[in-house]
């Protein structure tokens, strides 16, 4: 028993989706290495960001695996359709980048919320999370997380000058939090 989830299942080649197709119908797979067959009994989450009706038609995803996969479709719109979610997951990423650092939570400063707000986020959650994960790492001398001081503004202005500026000022911040937890100052 268990579940398996399958990330970005749109990008499995073929040969593998042929696997993987025979897996969940017949419920049994050969490791590597053996000709020994065992017998799985799980339940199959998977995710992609790919139109997997547009793959199919490009030949390049199985139809058979997409409708043995398709049971529950349920469409999650990207991070750039549903503004209202960001104070929810900037406040959960936060949360748990500070407690996982051990370090003393810190607000997001008026200035990021703005840029986070007017930003399309390409990356969707996962470039939120590490913006975030991010912005705790470079703010330990700070009174609050910006964690957009490296993400827009590096692409929207300043060019190679603020990236220089930056990189100086993340070095500096990193050799003050290892100097702080006992790891010197050099990486």
């Amino acid at each position: 028993g268990g579940t398996l989830f399958l990330d970005e299942v749109g990008e499995i080649p073929l040969p593998v989706q042929a696997k993987l197709l025979r897996v969940l119908q017949e419920g049994i797979f050969e490791p590597i290495g053996t000709n020994t067959p065992i017998k799985v009994n799980v339940r199959v989450i998977s995710a992609t960001h790919r139109d997997l009706r547009a793959r199919i038609r490009e030949n390049l995803f199985r139809e058979d695996l997409f409708y043995r996969l398709n049971v529950l479709d349920i469409y999650l719109p990207p991070l750039r359709e549903r503004r209202g979610d960001l104070p929810i997951l900037v406040q959960a990423f936060l949360k748990r980048a500070v407690a996982r650092g051990g370090l003393e939570p810190k607000g997001i400063s008026p200035r990021a919320w703005a840029a986070m707000s007017e930003y399309l986020f390409p990356g969707n959650v996962r470039e939120l999370q590490h913006a975030i994960e991010h912005a705790v790492v470079l703010a330990v001398d700070q009174t609050d997380h910006d964690p957009v001081q490296f993400r827009v503004d590096l692409e929207f202005e300043g060019g190679s000058q603020l990236r220089e500026r930056l990189v100086g000022a993340r070095d500096r911040r990193l050799e003050r939090l290892a100097r702080r937890r006992g790891l010197g100052g050099v990486f």
